[in-house]
């Protein structure tokens, strides 16, 4: 936009003359250019002139200025814009991350900065004559603290993943800088590297760790949730570092516990950091006490569980269920009966009704011991997530826990579940497990509701043509299986493998690849 201007202020707007602020007077901005006449502008005027400028760059899908970004009024864009627009805000606030993290490293030093102090001991007011080092670490971190209106705690972690990112993690602060991923990805893969065995080390070995790990992640992790990211990060670090595996898993049971953080309204959530095959235990007699106790007065099953973990610890010392249920309510709406098989005589982990259903994929290597390699983890505790084959195996070897095994065939590169398919409407049990076991979680684009609860989908309708096979089916969420269907959401391609591309009502569209079963 142009603008040209007679000397009494009268502003007529033409084509191809830019203008720049060149003064900022009381209520009026005076506009110059090499070879234009000085022009003066009402600042509401120049502000819209500002805005218009701004929305425009943003529609043509350009990199933005940051200036541009603040000076562009969302309220103004289009949906569509203001997804680009938001696209840009965030590679803007990777850049700042980015910039921020360095900035910190300045402050602080890209070490630890430790200061030693010669103090003597007293006896009230004589010293005794025993002299101690004090070690002081990284002072600057409470300067910081103070400075940025953050916790010790909060900038002690964040110097220490703004060190990895400005030392070894260069790929990643690479990533970071030019925007094509989040702090939050950066986060996810410094914790990650953190775990190698090097990182207290040899710095040449560390180094040439995490660019083992980079090397596996950062091709894929501009396209990844920060869940996933964090999923492969760790399973490179599983790659790259098997040998300190056992080292990091007799450090995270030293971490097992029992916390409480207090919340609103009254309530509390209590925090158990178990082993694998307990948890599994516990939660699965929790939710089968909670499935046999009577349901009144519209309790839902999470307060039954509640209730029934109370009723496992405290036995008849707390029979006061107002924490689980509403206050107001009658007590018809509490649960009729206490849990039979958590009651404080019958601890949890002995219930013969407990039951839970979990999917462990790991290479045969690995479940004999013969190789380290990782596993993937899934059903109905989530996922997927990634576990060491030496937990799988201690998990294997539990009696208490029920075992099938099944031979899944991947593909070499991918990953993927190869095809089994049919090709009538009906979809047989064996499909549906075959899809469960590929697709792991909801297909939709950055869906992770586990596949156990989702709907088999056909790409292209049944009625439209679409066979009932691996290429064309797949499992989605009630949610995303309902925009799909009247959303205006539509999947344009579907592969055997479980990758497909959506167009989303917008028209821009996204590309989805299902986890790998078999981490590479």
């Amino acid at each position: 936009m142009a603008l040209n201007s007679t000397r009494d202020g009268n502003v007529d707007v033409l084509d191809d003359i830019r203008v720049d602020v060149v003064a900022v007077p009381a209520d009026w901005e005076f506009w110059d250019h090499s070879d234009l006449e000085i022009v003066s502008l009402p600042l509401h005027l120049r502000d819209a002139l500002l805005d218009d400028a701004a929305a425009d760059a943003v529609a043509a899908g350009a990199d933005m200025d940051p200036t541009d970004l603040l000076s562009a009024d969302p309220d103004d864009l289009l949906p569509d814009d203001a997804i680009d627009y938001l696209i840009e805000l965030q590679r803007t606030q990777a850049r700042l991350a980015a910039l921020e993290a360095r900035a910190l490293v300045v402050v602080a030093g890209r070490t630890r900065r430790e200061r030693q102090v010669l103090v003597h001991d007293s006896n009230g007011d004589e010293p005794s004559g025993a002299a101690r080092i004090l070690t002081i670490t990284d002072e600057a971190r409470e300067e910081l603290a103070a400075a940025l209106h953050r916790s010790p705690a909060a900038v002690h972690e964040q110097l220490v993943t703004a060190r990895l990112l400005t030392g070894p993690l260069t790929g990643t602060m690479a990533a970071l800088s030019d925007g094509s991923i989040t702090a939050f990805h950066a986060r996810a893969i410094a914790d990650e590297a953190r775990r190698l065995s090097s990182a207290e080390g040899d710095a040449a070995t560390f180094t040439r760790d995490c660019g083992l790990v980079e090397a596996r992640v950062l091709p894929r992790a501009h396209n990844l949730t920060v869940g996933a990211t964090r999923r492969f990060a760790r399973a490179a670090v599983l790659r790259v570092d098997a040998e300190g595996q056992e080292r990091r898993r007799a450090a995270a049971r030293k971490t097992i516990d029992v916390h409480m953080y207090a919340e609103d309204d009254g309530l509390a959530v209590l925090l158990a950091r178990l082993p694998l095959a307990e948890a599994t235990r516990v939660h699965a007699a929790l939710d089968a006490a909670a499935r046999q106790a009577c349901e009144d007065g519209g309790s839902t099953l999470g307060q039954r569980r509640a209730q029934a973990l109370i009723y496992a610890v405290c036995g008849d010392a707390s029979n006061d269920d107002s924490s689980t249920t509403d206050p107001a309510s009658s007590p018809a709406s509490r649960p009729a009966s206490r849990p039979a098989s958590l009651s404080a005589s019958r601890p949890a982990s002995r219930s013969a009704s407990a039951g839970v259903d979990i999917s462990i994929v790991i290479e045969a290597g690995a479940l004999l011991g013969i190789t380290d390699l990782p596993a993937t983890i899934t059903g109905a505790l989530g996922g997927p997530n990634t576990i060491s084959a030496a937990a799988v195996r201690e998990l294997l070897a539990d009696p208490a826990v029920p075992t099938t095994l099944r031979r899944l065939l991947t593909d070499p590169v991918t990953g993927h579940l190869l095809d089994r398919g049919r090709t009538t409407y009906a979809v047989s049990g064996a499909l549906r497990d075959f899809l469960a076991a590929r697709d792991i979680t909801c297909r939709h684009p950055g869906c992770t509701r586990p596949a156990a609860r989702c709907q088999v989908d056909h790409a292209i309708e049944w009625a439209d043509g679409g066979s009932t096979d691996t290429a064309n089916t797949g499992l989605l969420c009630i949610r995303h299986h309902q925009l799909k269907t009247h959303g205006g959401w539509r999947i344009v391609e579907s592969r055997t493998d479980g990758s497909c591309t959506w167009q989303s009502p917008g028209g821009r569209t996204y590309d989805v690849d299902p986890p790998p079963l078999v981490n590479d």
